[in-house]
């Protein structure tokens, strides 16, 4: 069984292109690999020419594990695809304020209920991932936009967080900043929400998450003085949070990460 969902008046645009069967976006759209595992890969492809070229990312899915699964049915009551976890979430956001990318298309594929393959088709960002900022211009900065920004990082993760919502892949990779709006003002978005979560989150799991985005943080481009500011600026004023004792959980699950995976440098996460 197949299952192909537009945003608005996505459907006709595509159309236009010849893309209007699941074949035709999971296996026929020309696109190029942006991000391979096991399980999913993300494309970018581009249509139209001139002023009419738009630029879109193509999230596929296949043969999802058992522990996504799992999420989907906890997160949804239901069975739901990764395509439809990933759909669903950008628009719980997007409806909550929340900048992230916007959702065009989705598809599904399923055997006797069981989902076999899964897209979703988003437009491009107008921005750009937060670790190329830093790549290109952290070093650059004064001290005081540098602050700007990671307490903006911070209070994004807060405001996420007290919608009950959890964000089990929080990185700096997942993060895109916009630094070229009118009214001077930088607007940060999440990206990878597959494994993102809507009904409810521990004081200890945003704490732990708040963890993985801590070791995210490059010491070849954060130094102590930065990484305690992010810190300080989700917790500091909170009745809910003991700085201490969130110190303490961060840096163990810190020190966890560092065991199971390494930290090189930024360029392996670029999305350039």
């Amino acid at each position: 069984m197949e299952n192909i969902r537009f945003t608005d008046s996505w459907e006709e645009y595509f159309e236009r292109f010849g893309l209007t069967t699941f074949d035709d976006f999971y296996q026929h759209c020309v696109a190029s690999t942006v991000g391979r595992n096991t399980r999913r890969n993300v494309q970018k492809f581009t249509l139209g020419e001139n002023a009419n070229r738009k630029v879109f990312f193509i999230k596929k899915f296949h043969n999802p594990q058992l522990k996504d699964k799992f999420s989907a049915v906890y997160n949804f009551g239901w069975p739901a695809s990764q395509a439809r976890v990933e759909w669903d979430n950008a628009w719980y956001l997007l409806n909550n304020g929340v900048g992230t990318y916007k959702p065009v298309c989705m598809g599904e594929r399923s055997l006797m209920g069981i989902e076999r393959n899964s897209f979703v088709v988003t437009e491009e960002l107008k921005s750009v991932c937060l670790v190329d900022f830093v790549i290109d211009k952290w070093r650059l900065l004064e001290f005081s936009m540098r602050k700007e920004m990671i307490v903006a990082v911070a209070k994004l993760v807060r405001a996420v967080h007290e919608m009950g919502v959890s964000l089990p892949d929080l990185y700096l990779w997942h993060f895109f900043i916009n630094t070229d709006r009118p009214d001077k003002k930088n607007q940060l978005s999440v990206i990878d929400l597959h494994r993102m979560r809507q009904n409810g989150l521990s004081r200890r799991g945003k704490i732990k998450q708040l963890g993985r985005l801590y070791w995210s943080m490059s010491s070849d481009y954060f130094d102590q003085e930065e990484k305690e500011l992010l810190i300080g600026a989700y917790i500091d004023g909170s009745s809910f949070f003991d700085r201490r004792d969130s110190m303490r959980i961060i840096l163990r699950c810190s020190a966890e990460l560092d065991k199971k995976r390494t930290l090189s440098n930024y360029y392996k996460y670029s999305k350039v």
